[in-house]
């Protein structure tokens, strides 16, 4: 009904909470031909990776503004969630450092061997973290891959051709991450033992 009154501009706070699927692809299909402004309010992932070409995030109590689509935001953010768990993980590699050294040296044989632990660990916890997050992205390309409306017309078979070859690729990247992680997993172990 908000399409036929043809207004230029739209303002919807979480319009898919309430609708059955089909009601959803009807919205989405309709704002993909809006030629208005709609400025859209939600947590609904599959919606705005569909329909939104800017995005405005809160984050921290402000807003931030995004020039792209929502799926080059989650990359961006999670670039920089990454960097910023990097950043507090090496704050506190520091303080660590700086309190080892108001400690007496140990023997220099004991003070590899901490150091190649500590290291083991860094490479153990950087490990899981990017299994994680593959694990979180593949969660995403299934739950995109499962939704029906997705092979209704050519250009959605299109993008589910795309979604199984990105799914694949993520696969291999997670049995070579979960590789890695197992084998720094075993070093780390031996190394304490």
């Amino acid at each position: 009904m908000l399409m036929l009154t043809e207004a230029n501009l739209l303002l919807l706070d979480a319009p898919t909470n309430h609708l059955d699927v089909e009601s959803i692809e009807a919205l989405e299909d309709a704002l993909a031909d809006f030629e208005g402004t709609v400025v859209l309010v939600s947590h609904d992932r599959a919606l705005l990776r569909g329909v939104a070409t800017r995005v405005w995030a809160l984050e921290a109590g402000a807003i931030g503004e995004f020039e792209g689509s929502f799926p080059e935001w989650e990359e961006y953010a999670a670039t920089r969630a990454a960097a910023r768990e990097r950043e507090r993980r090496e704050a506190g590699e520091a303080a660590q450092a700086a309190r080892t050294r108001s400690q007496p040296r140990k023997p220099e044989p004991d003070r590899q061997r901490t150091t190649l632990r500590r290291r083991l660990r860094a490479v153990v916890e950087e490990a899981e973290q990017e299994v994680r997050r593959l694990e979180v992205q593949l969660a995403e390309l299934e739950s995109a891959l499962a939704d029906g409306s997705l092979y209704l017309d050519g250009e959605g078979v299109r993008r589910a051709a795309e979604l199984t070859a990105q799914r694949e690729e993520l696969r291999v990247q997670l049995g070579q991450r979960l590789t890695a992680w197992e084998q720094a997993a075993e070093a780390l172990e031996a190394a304490e033992g």
